[in-house]
């Protein structure tokens, strides 16, 4: 039982991990925060601030599913840590490339 909550865990984490990625890339089309020179850079912000809630459930969610599967206790707690320290820098530097690929698809420039 604890392998199949785990496994819809991690399931449930890569539908955050998608959402964020897509919020990442409506964000880049919406206009360009860091300079404003394009589009609306309200709207972009609060795209990026959902891409970043959507970051953050599945790294939660991710990290809970990793401390559920079965195992001993070390072992559970070493992937669960591991999971959030590894997934931040992956999933940021992901976030620029895809933001910057909605902001050339929508204005032409990046």
């Amino acid at each position: 039982m604890q392998k199949l909550v785990s496994t819809v865990g991690f399931l449930i984490a890569g539908g955050c991990a998608c959402a964020a990625v897509i919020f990442a890339y409506k964000a880049g089309c919406a206009g360009d925060v860091k300079t404003g020179a394009f589009g609306d850079p309200v709207a972009a912000l609060r795209l990026e601030n959902e891409s970043a809630l959507a970051l953050c459930a599945m790294l939660l969610v991710g990290a809970a599913s990793a401390l559920i599967w079965p195992g001993s206790i070390a072992k559970r707690l070493m992937r669960g840590l591991a999971c959030i320290p590894l997934s931040v820098f992956v999933w940021f530097a992901l976030f620029l490339e895809v933001e910057r690929l909605g902001l050339q698809a929508c204005f032409g420039h990046g």
